[in-house]
């Protein structure tokens, strides 16, 4: 199963980010949550009973090339609306993680784009 339909399983969508950490050394990003699910495989997911679910849970992009916020400046806007997998250049997928919480109208929804090769979900250690 390649990179992208792997990411299409998770689901994150209300997870409430408390901490990003990102390891220049290991090209890797860690997006700690409150919480994430592993769907089930198959077209007609449920997302109300998921195969697995981490309470809390761990997101962690490796291989990364970049980071970027294609709205401009990032506010640490902390609850994940949306998200999304799709293929980008050299056999990198572009992640983009679509969060709320901004401090006024122009900054309330601003989405954070991985450049990455791979991604784990799994229970916060």
């Amino acid at each position: 199963m390649d990179v992208a339909t792997r990411f299409h399983r998770i689901y994150v969508g209300d997870s409430i980010v408390s901490r990003i950490e990102i390891d220049i050394s290991s090209a890797s990003c860690t997006f700690h949550l409150n919480g994430a699910s592993l769907l089930r495989e198959g077209s007609d997911t449920d997302i109300f009973d998921p195969e697995e679910r981490y309470v809390p849970a761990r997101l962690r992009f490796s291989g990364v090339l970049s980071i970027s916020c294609p709205e401009g400046k990032f506010c640490l806007n902390s609850t994940i609306v949306d998200f999304e997998a799709v293929p980008a250049i050299n056999e990198l997928i572009a992640f983009r993680l679509e969060m709320t919480g901004g401090y006024d109208q122009n900054t309330f929804t601003r989405s954070l784009v991985i450049e990455a090769r791979d991604f784990s979900l799994g229970p916060e250690e």
